[in-house]
Formats: structure tokens, C-alpha cells, sequence
């Protein structure tokens, strides 16, 4: 099921971009080269995410960390004053 939805996907794609770019090719061309760029394509998108995963931990731990010395500050600094 996967490999038919790729090959529509990647053969509706290959026809449009072919198209906007003004470049003519045959069935066959247009169709595998479509298919590859979604490979391709949805290969640097997971990868992309990936690392945009890792940074959001990156980013969320700072902040919790961020917080909490505000929150440490603001309650446990003023009770020794």
C-alpha cells in the first residue's frame, strides 16, 4: 500500500513540477524522477524534524531550567533575606 501511494504521489508530482518548471519529458521520466524526489524529499523532511526534535529538547531544558531558577529567586532567595 505504501509503494502505490508513493508512486501516485511521487508520479501527481513529478507531472506538476515538470510542468511549472517548462520542462518536457516523457511518462517515464516524469514519473521515476517524481518518485525519487519524494523519496528524497521526504527524506530531508524527516531529517529536518529529527533534528528539530533534538533541538526542541535543547531549547525546552533551558527554559525549565530558566524557570525554575526564577521560581528559586523569587520564593527561596527572599525567605533568607
Amino acid at each position: 500500500m505504501g509503494f502505490v501511494f508513493l508512486a501516485l504521489l511521487g508520479s501527481a508530482a513529478g507531472y506538476i513540477v515538470t510542468r511549472m518548471m517548462g520542462i518536457k519529458l516523457g511518462i517515464v521520466p516524469t514519473v521515476v524522477i517524481g518518485i525519487l524526489g519524494t523519496i528524497l524529499g521526504s527524506w530531508i523532511i524527516r531529517l529536518a524534524l529529527s533534528f528539530l526534535g533534538f533541538l526542541s529538547w535543547i531549547i525546552g531544558a533551558f527554559i525549565g531550567v530558566f524557570i525554575l531558577l526564577v521560581a528559586y529567586q523569587v520564593f527561596v532567595e527572599k525567605r533568607r533575606r
